[in-house]
């Protein structure tokens, strides 16, 4: 993930803390100049949820910025989403 953040001449920050209500969480890459984070999911965060609902985690940091949460499998589609935000 770091290396396509640089690749696409993102400007981020790792393990970047947040802070929402009093409660901390931890996003895998933050792009301060977007106010994006880069979630890496795991398919277990979706356990017990609905298709298509998002995690806790996502919900989280949505309300305070834009968030490209990805499964690994999905991987191979984080240049398209960083581009996504390079248009906006």
């Amino acid at each position: 993930m770091c290396q396509v953040l640089k690749d696409e001449g993102f400007e981020f920050k790792v393990k970047y803390p947040i802070e929402v209500d009093g409660k901390w969480k931890f996003a895998d890459a933050y792009l301060p100049k977007h106010n994006a984070v880069v979630l890496l999911m795991s398919e277990c965060d979706y356990i017990g949820l609905p298709c298509w609902s998002k995690s806790d985690r996502e919900l989280f940091f949505e309300g305070r910025c834009k968030v490209i949460a990805m499964l690994p499998y999905e991987f191979s589609r984080l240049r398209e989403k960083l581009a996504s935000l390079a248009i906006e």
